[in-house]
Order: structure tokens, then C-alpha cells, then sequence
């Protein structure tokens, strides 16, 4: 087993100026912030080779602390720390420049020993700094970096950010803009961070079904929690808030998807069946919409679902240019909202890959700025949080983390993966990094059900019936 040792003491990097923005603010989040409060913790693979000065294990840190201190300044509020206004009984970002957690670390091996980087490893959680039993959440760095410099003299970084800061697309720009600093170049673009067009109408409107959300036992969250939330639960709150742990039970696998499968896909998502005769449906179809209906209906066989129940598929909608007006350029906060597919197991297991493509290209299309505000404020009356325990979460990192915008210096990253954690039931896309149209699928289930999903995951057909032994 490899290990990895951070090298001395973890460091607090604050702004490089004293008078951020921001500083001494107190920055309202959207209910579209408040239901995505865990960490996302992502490592990036460098295969460097350099063992002179400028590839040096300090001098990478070096660089690295001292540009995060400059990107700190139009980024204030990654430095800053959540609290509970009680009044409104809701969660606030004080932008009170507390710092990024930031330490160096080296591991007492090659990167070639840690075999294949593309596999959901847990080993990898030691390559992304932990935030280990918060005295509060005033304690609680919401943004930690780790560098870790390897026996080849390739090296790693790993990134977690709470979701209450970025959602992907806005992590990435941060991301992009960190490497440019990096490199000694200036920013690829500004953030914005106002997050006040997202605020609940006054009264709240709810003008459309939600069934991308749950509640807690029937009651809104808040008058749930309210009577309990002592200062020690604050505590028990900021410590859930900090790191997820892998669920023991669970497996991890990736897929790898290559254009001709994702080519198959979509031919048969523009299908369907009438009368015994396959004909082709006149409409579009794209791969995300094919790949994520066919992983829809191996994940629901795969999980013997009662054929009575209904299948819930949820997938991440950038917003940004689907707002009435739209988000500013550099909008750096939650912009996404789950899209929610159903459909009963006896119908989505019986029909072709079209009907799953069909109920996921309409619940896409639900997604307007209409619907967009009915769910805030639907938020607002029940506090509600995105539902996996019927169904699955799917977000597409493909355009997210480019790796062509994460060279911070050593060359492109040869991997970029998210770490192992408790988010089971979420299914990512990821770039495979060797071919423009090559995929990652990293899937996360019970063994037996993930043997199970693997056998329907290769198989493609006949039409008329996806799986005709379920």
C-alpha cells in the first residue's frame, strides 16, 4: 500500500491583499446553494519528469501558494467561512478572508505504481487535503489544495471545494484561471458573484410539479431542524460538511465509451418501433441524451426494481443562458438545476432506447426560466434536497474540466477524476483525455448490483424490447 505524508503543517493562504472586495460581507446563497452543501474533491495527474529546481517538489508549491494568493483577491469569498443567520434560518457565506487550506505532500512511490489513475481508487481521498473535525463551521476552510510530489518527479493535485461555493462550470473557470496564474499569464476571465437573481419570489409561486426534490418525513427541512440545531449540532453539521467517506458496500467502476459505441447509442435513440417496423424518429438526438437514457435503464434493471415503481433519472441543466435576462459571463456560484426524467419500470424496461431518450430530451425541455423560478421558490416553502433514492444523478464533466485549460506550468494533466466518496448514487461523465470523443462513466453500486449493470451496460439491443429477460 502506497502512502502519502504531507510535508510539515498545513498552511491557512489568505489574499495577497489585506482589502479584498468582498471583505467583511456578507454574501447571500440562493436556495440553489443551500441543498448542494458537501465537498467536491477532484485530483489532477501531472506526469512531470523534471527533478531540476523549477520542477522541484518546493518549487511547485511555491508557485502554486503564491499565485493562489493573488487569485484570492477576486475570489475572496472562497476564503471565507459559512454561518447560520437565525433569523432567516438560513446559511450565509461571511467573506471574512479566513484562507484556503493549502499543504504539500510527497508519496513513497511512482505514479506508474499507482497503476491506472482512470479507476475510482479511495486511496486517492490521501491525495486531497482532509479537513478533519472542525471545532465549528466558523473553523471550517470551505476550499483546501494539496500538492503531492511523486518518486518519478510527476506529481498530483487535489482540489476540494464545498458546492455551496462553485457548481462545476464555475470551479472549472476558477480552476482555469489558478493554472493561467500559475504559469506567471494573468486571468482567463473574472468572476462575477452576485447571486441575488436567484432570490425566492416574495410570496413563493410554485408553478410546476417538482419531483427532482424530496422532504424530510413530509415537513420543510427547516422547521425540522430548527428546534434541534444547538450549538453541538453545528458542530456534528460542520463535520458532515467537510469530507464524505466511501460506503464500504459499494464497488466502483469506470466504462470506458468510445465514439463507435456512442455512435450506436444514438442510432438507436432516434428510433422506434411501429408495427413490427424499425423507423427514425424526426428529431435529433445527442450523445449525452443517448448515453445518459441507456445508463438509465441498465441502473434500473440492474437494481430489480418493482415493475409498479417509478424510475426517477436526474441530470445536471447549466442555466446560465437559460435565464430571463442571462447570467453574466464568469458566474461564479450554483447555475444548475436537476432536470427530473420518470417513468414506470415495467415501461422503461419493455420499450426501446428512444422512449428513455424521449422522457430525458422533455424533462429537458421543462427547464425554462419559468420552471427554474418555480423551484426556488418551491425551495423556499419545503427546503427540499435533490432526490437519488429512487433513481440516479448523472453530471456531465466533459466540458467542465478541459485539460487543456489545467497546464499549470508541467504540461496538461493526464487524468482529471473526482475522489471516491459517499455520493453514490451520481454518475459522472468524464473526458477519457486520449481521443476528442472518448468517455469516462464512473458508476458506484452494490456488487451485485454493478455485476448485474455491467452485462446490460454492453448490450444494445433488440429494439423492440431493451431487455427482453427482465
Amino acid at each position: 500500500m502506497w502512502k502519502v505524508e504531507v510535508e510539515g503543517e498545513a498552511e491557512l493562504i489568505c489574499p495577497a491583499e489585506e482589502e479584498t472586495p468582498r471583505k467583511g460581507q456578507v454574501m447571500f446563497l440562493s436556495n440553489l446553494d443551500q441543498v448542494v452543501l458537501y465537498p467536491i474533491e477532484t485530483v489532477y495527474f501531472y506526469p512531470v519528469h523534471v527533478q531540476d529546481d523549477v520542477g522541484s517538489s518546493k518549487a511547485i508549491a511555491h508557485r502554486m501558494k503564491e499565485a493562489l494568493r493573488r487569485l484570492l483577491v477576486p475570489y475572496d469569498f472562497m476564503a471565507g467561512r459559512l454561518r447560520l443567520n437565525h433569523q432567516l434560518f438560513r446559511l450565509e457565506l461571511l467573506c471574512n478572508n479566513a484562507g484556503v487550506l493549502f499543504a504539500a505532500a510527497s508519496a513513497n512511490v511512482t505514479l506508474a505504481h499507482v497503476g491506472d489513475v482512470t479507476f475510482p481508487n479511495p486511496n486517492f481521498t490521501s491525495l486531497v487535503l482532509q479537513v478533519r473535525h472542525p471545532a465549528s463551521l466558523a473553523h471550517l476552510p470551505l476550499t483546501t489544495v494539496q500538492v503531492t510530489r511523486f518518486n518519478c518527479g510527476g506529481f498530483t493535485i487535489g482540489f476540494s471545494s464545498n458546492h455551496v461555493l462553485l457548481d462545476g462550470i464555475a470551479a472549472g473557470e476558477f480552476l482555469a484561471n489558478y493554472a493561467s496564474m500559475v504559469r506567471g499569464e494573468g486571468m482567463c476571465l473574472s468572476p462575477t458573484v452576485e447571486r441575488t437573481m436567484f432570490k425566492a419570489r416574495c410570496p413563493p409561486l410554485v408553478e410546476f410539479e417538482h419531483h427532482e426534490y424530496v422532504w424530510l418525513a413530509g415537513e420543510p427541512f427547516s422547521e425540522q431542524l430548527e428546534p434541534m440545531l444547538s450549538y453541538t449540532e453545528m458542530d456534528a453539521l460542520a463535520a458532515a460538511t467537510s469530507q464524505g467517506h466511501p460506503l464500504v458496500d459499494y464497488a466502483y467502476k469506470a466504462f470506458h465509451v468510445d465514439g463507435n459505441l456512442l455512435g450506436k447509442l444514438k442510432k438507436q435513440g432516434m428510433e422506434y418501433v411501429s408495427n413490427g417496423n424499425v423507423d427514425v424518429a424526426n428529431r435529433p438526438c445527442t450523445s449525452f441524451e443517448a448515453l445518459a437514457a441507456h445508463l438509465w435503464q441498465c441502473r434500473t434493471a440492474a437494481t430489480r426494481m418493482e415493475q409498479s415503481e417509478y424510475s426517477t433519472f436526474l441530470f445536471a441543466v447549466d442555466l446560465r443562458k437559460l435565464m430571463n435576462p442571462q447570467l453574466p459571463c464568469g458566474f461564479a456560484g450554483n447555475a444548475v438545476l436537476s432536470a427530473c426524467a420518470r417513468a414506470r419500470v415495467d415501461e422503461l424496461l419493455s420499450k426501446p432506447l428512444s422512449y428513455a431518450v424521449q422522457k430525458v430530451q422533455d424533462a429537458r425541455a421543462r427547464v425554462t426560466d419559468h420552471y427554474v423560478r418555480s423551484a426556488i421558490d418551491c425551495l423556499e416553502k419545503n427546503k427540499g434536497v435533490p432526490l437519488t433514492s429512487s433513481g440516479y444523478y448523472v453530471s456531465a464533466w466533459t466540458k467542465v474540466l478541459q485539460h487543456q485549460c489545467l497546464d499549470f506550468g508541467w504540461g496538461p494533466p493526464i487524468h482529471v477524476g473526482p475522489v471516491v466518496s459517499a455520493l453514490v448514487d451520481f454518475v459522472l461523465f468524464l473526458s477519457d483525455g486520449s481521443s476528442p470523443d472518448g468517455l469516462l462513466v464512473l458508476v458506484a453500486m452494490p456488487p451485485d448490483h454493478l455485476s448485474k449493470f455491467h452485462s446490460h451496460f454492453l448490450h444494445l439491443g433488440p429494439n423492440d424490447s431493451f431487455f427482453p429477460h427482465v
